[in-house]
């Protein structure tokens, strides 16, 4: 069944969480004559309520502190335990991720595809950023760090401060980014380790940023649109996708590179661009496209894939009103998204000033290790065949 298992680790990514699973359920379809395009056992498994009807739950292992649970009971209603049983609900407040809580996960999926981790980072320091970075490289088939961008146009309109708007706008791109994951259709649906073969496919390049653009849920596809009411053209796709909203986290050493005249645009190596809310078109020929990625990746061009959904973002009840049309007044129901997934050469200059920033606040015993993963992991993001640092440092 191609199942995805998620990690909340956090409280701000059980915020953006929540957004995820309730626009999941929004998708489910509870007519015989319906068919939802989302295939629901990805991301949700079979179970019973106390009263005996069938039910779908998330496969999903939670962790925030204890107090932000509320009336969250420790063991899941679907699966609650004899009295007298003390031990597995203490298990679940446990250290032991990996074996107690994810393997059972693990060990009843058919055929998992891979692991969605959603963790909190707002607290982690410049230094342990960098530790967390260089083990997560090693580890992980693509990392995505994520942050609510310090400038957003006037058509998103949220309150800072609130965990509850930041976190909507991070799931509407997030869930929208991953919509081929999750979609019904063999033909249209995407593995997670396709996609990451795609982003990776100049090297061991597993960083990654994700931007969106979003427009109001407009039939047709004609020239005249606005590139935010149409789907990309190849031309556009060619060049490397800018779309109004990145999220790359800015930390403080976007005003570092700016200072050091890192500021022209960056050159692009590959990218996975989603639309949807832009109507169906036929499925790609797998050997066209192949061929067409070996053409691009030798003459320097990006190498992308797209994916294109009828499927709208939906607007739900519980979702705050962020998203404005030109005149500022609320969109509704529902929204046409395009997202990019894509690793560039920006990446170099952002580890390389990590390093010099962190190495010396680093202890003499991590300090080699950690600068040297950093240098390696900058060295697969440098513009053609540069290599090495540019700052001159000998650490």
């Amino acid at each position: 069944m191609h199942e995805i298992i998620t990690l909340q680790l956090g409280e701000q990514a059980n915020y953006l969480a929540t957004h995820f699973w309730n626009t999941q359920e929004s998708y489910f379809t509870y007519s015989d004559q319906d068919t939802s395009p989302i295939d629901h056992d990805i991301h949700f498994r079979p179970g019973l309520a106390p009263d005996g009807t069938e039910t779908y739950m998330p496969r999903t292992v939670i962790y925030d502190m204890k107090g932000n649970f509320g009336t969250l009971r420790k063991v899941n209603a679907l699966y609650d335990v004899e009295d007298g049983s003390s031990s597995a609900p203490q298990a679940l407040w446990e250290h032991d991720l990996l074996d107690r809580d994810l393997r059972p996960f693990v060990e009843e999926a058919d055929c998992m595809q891979g692991v969605q981790v959603l963790q909190d980072k707002r607290l982690i320091r410049l230094a342990n950023k960098a530790r967390a970075l260089t083990e997560l490289y090693k580890q992980a088939s693509i990392v995505v760090p994520l942050a609510v961008p310090d400038r957003l146009s006037a058509r998103v309109q949220l309150d800072a401060t609130s965990q509850w708007h930041t976190s909507a706008l991070l799931a509407a791109a997030v869930e929208s980014a991953m919509l081929p994951a999750r979609l019904r259709d063999a033909s249209k649906r995407e593995t997670l380790s396709s996609m990451a073969d795609v982003l990776n496919v100049m090297g061991k390049q597993s960083v990654a940023g994700l931007q969106m653009g979003f427009a109001k849920a407009e039939a047709g596809q004609g020239p005249e649109k606005d590139a935010r009411q149409r789907k990309l053209t190849e031309e556009e796709l060619s060049e490397g996708v800018q779309l109004d909203l990145r999220f790359t986290p800015s930390d403080q050493l976007e005003a570092y590179s700016r200072l050091n005249g890192f500021n022209r645009p960056p050159r692009v190596f590959s990218q996975l661009v989603a639309s949807r809310g832009y109507g169906d078109e036929e499925p790609e020929d797998v050997e066209v496209d192949e061929r067409g990625r070996r053409v691009r990746r030798s003459g320097y061009e990006p190498v992308t894939k797209s994916y294109t959904s009828a499927l709208k973002f939906p607007l739900l009840d519980s979702y705050p009103e962020i998203f404005k049309d030109d005149d500022g007044e609320a969109l509704a129901d529902s929204i046409n998204v395009t997202t990019s997934l894509s690793t560039d050469s920006s990446v170099s200059k952002r580890l390389s000033n990590l390093r010099s920033t962190v190495i010396r606040s680093i202890g003499v015993e991590d300090r080699e290790q950690i600068g040297n993963d950093l240098m390696e992991m900058a060295d697969e993001y440098h513009e053609g065949w540069s290599s090495g640092s540019d700052t001159g440092e000998d650490d």
